[in-house]
């Protein structure tokens, strides 16, 4: 009987989860309608890509804030939508980290416009951080990145992996020096533990730099 109660909780929270997204893929086609550099752009959001939810909060902070300074941790559907805004504002700067070069290839060969988007490719290291010695990180990320500053940071990378605890660490390298004076930083994936981990870790890092925030989960 607790089997058949598990699969049926199971199943239920899936089919809620699946109910979500269709709400959010609503919301999202809404409002990007009347946006002219979107119109021609294929999307596929979900698995292991972004879903709607992120879609739409990205699209909206891009349509409301119009921020200039743009670090993305992650090259795939979102890099579309930023790389799209990108090349439509010439004051719009977008960088992205990837460290899988046959992924780079195979997304540039599909890619819309990324003149504005520049591509940095870092290889995956697993190394310590904090009390979690398994942790997936960029090579090299400080040293990059450390000298710059940004309005957006948009997280959707590294994996997780076999990390205990913490996930996605490599932006704690550099902040609180990497943030314009007005900032935001969107993390998808929330709902796993390693990426709460590391918010913990970021909400302590401006708290103790004097700088106020607002949070929101979606």
């Amino acid at each position: 009987i607790e089997n058949m109660v598990y699969k049926s909780e199971k199943n239920a929270y899936h089919a809620l989860l699946q109910s979500q997204e269709a709400v959010w893929a609503h919301l999202w086609h809404d409002s990007i309608k009347g946006s002219e550099w979107l119109q021609n752009i294929p999307f596929s959001p979900g698995r292991w890509a972004v879903g709607y939810q992120c879609l739409y909060v990205l699209y909206r902070t891009l349509k409301e804030v119009h921020p200039n300074k743009i670090l993305e941790m992650g090259l795939g559907q979102s890099t579309r939508l930023l790389g799209a805004y990108a090349a439509e504002y010439p004051d719009v700067a977008h960088e992205v980290v990837e460290h899988d070069s046959t992924w780079i290839s195979f997304f540039l060969k599909n890619a819309p416009d990324l003149k504005n988007t520049n591509i940095k490719k870092l290889e995956l290291v697993t190394d310590r951080f904090a009390d979690d010695d398994e942790v997936i990180m960029y090579k090299g990320f400080e040293t990059e990145f450390a000298d710059r500053k940004y309005n957006l940071i948009c997280i959707d990378s590294p994996f997780g992996g076999k990390a205990i605890k913490y996930a996605r660490v490599d932006i704690l390298k550099i902040l609180p020096d990497c943030l314009e004076d007005s900032f935001i930083i969107l993390i998808d994936d929330y709902n796993r533990s390693g990426e709460q981990e590391m918010v913990k870790r970021l909400e302590s890092v401006l708290k103790d730099a004097g700088i106020k925030f607002s949070r929101g989960i979606y």
